[in-house]
């Protein structure tokens, strides 16, 4: 089960989410401690339009991170592209 919340202050939305680690779904990704079950993230930047029902793509292409970022229990690493 994932927990979402959306806030909007001064101009500037944001979603924060929390879900397991693994939750089951054959569709979502996996987060363990394999370095196989390390990704690229995406970090959306300059939104788009959006009202209060309808939200649209962003207006500029997001940023993906340099590095695959693993995310274990313990620790956040990354590893560098092959």
């Amino acid at each position: 089960m994932m927990q979402a919340s959306l806030t909007y202050d001064s101009g500037v939305m944001t979603l924060t989410f929390k879900r397991a680690r693994d939750t089951g779904d054959d569709k979502d990704w996996k987060f363990s401690n394999s370095d196989s079950d390390c990704y690229y993230f995406m970090y959306p930047v300059g939104g788009g339009p959006h009202s209060d029902t309808d939200i649209s793509k962003h207006s500029s292409m997001p940023t993906i991170s340099e590095q695959k970022i693993c995310i274990s229990k313990s620790t956040l690493t990354t590893i560098g592209r092959g």
